[in-house]
């Protein structure tokens, strides 16, 4: 009869973590789906903003990123396949590696959708940023964005995420804390337009250069806009002008004629801009 003799328990030496990064460089997949979710692609909105009454219309409501909240984040996303200790021992390897690239990755996401050069430098040390709910998301096209960490036009930021998401959210992350934000249409976005206030439309005149500077924003304005339809799609401009000249004249800014170049500088609405000033 054989006696069992138990087997020697085989002990697997696990790979000293200086030699993890050297021998095993992080994978270039994992290190741009890493940086997104530093900046927060992929997270549930929900999780950004818990309850729609935190987000009002026409509100901004700024935010800075918390990094023990973002360790936590990426430490959940690598559990995935973590099975034993030999894993969590890999793991926590990798993690300067990990968080070392994919923050200098960071950087380069908004500069790849928009065809610039990219760049090898560190990851930011503190991310801000902003949500905005309002009907300028979607009635600005080609929104221009800047933020600044002083209270003046100095000490840009860069922004690593502007992204929309949904027709009247907008969501925007910069390297750096910041004291004032400017919202602006582009430049080219100068228009001719009128002035809407509960469902009314009306128009501010300007200066035809008569007595006061050119372009000088009276204090009048045409109360009643003239259409040719009853959907107010179609201004009647014959009958716009002669309102104009009616009321210029009482304001003494109708010269001795009233062209397309006085109609024009009374009509151009140019390029709108919003300042917001951040004060945590």
């Amino acid at each position: 009869m054989k006696t069992w003799v138990p087997r020697k328990k085989q002990i697997i030496p696990i790979q000293p973590t200086s030699n993890i990064n050297k021998d095993h460089p992080v994978p270039e997949i994992v290190t741009k789906w890493l940086a997104k979710l530093h900046l927060l692609y992929g997270v549930p909105f929900e999780y950004l903003v818990p309850d729609v009454r935190m987000l009002p219309m026409d509100s901004i409501k700024f935010f800075h990123v918390d990094e023990n909240w973002m360790n936590n984040l990426i430490d959940g996303a690598l559990s995935v396949g973590r099975i034993n200790q030999h894993d969590l021992q890999h793991d926590q390897g990798m993690q300067n590696a990990l968080h070392r690239e994919s923050g200098k990755e960071m950087r380069n996401i908004r500069k790849r959708l928009l065809k610039q050069a990219e760049t090898n430098e560190a990851a930011p040390e503190v991310r801000a940023g902003f949500i905005l709910r309002s009907e300028i998301v979607e009635g600005w096209p080609g929104l221009e964005v800047k933020a600044y960490a002083m209270d003046d036009e100095k000490n840009m930021l860069t922004l690593l995420r502007m992204e929309r998401l949904a027709k009247d959210v907008m969501i925007c992350i910069f390297d750096g804390e910041f004291k004032r934000v400017e919202l602006r249409q582009p430049a080219e976005a100068m228009h001719f337009g009128l002035d809407i206030e509960k469902g009314q439309f009306s128009k501010s005149l300007r200066s035809t250069g008569v007595s006061r500077p050119l372009g000088t924003i009276l204090d009048v304005e045409l109360d009643a806009i003239p259409f040719r339809t009853a959907d107010r799609r179609t201004v009647n401009i014959e009958k716009l002008v002669e309102d104009m000249k009616t009321k210029l004249g009482k304001v003494g800014e109708l010269g001795d004629y009233f062209t397309s170049a006085e109609f024009a500088v009374v009509m151009v609405e140019s390029a709108q801009e919003g300042v917001f000033h951040n004060e945590y």
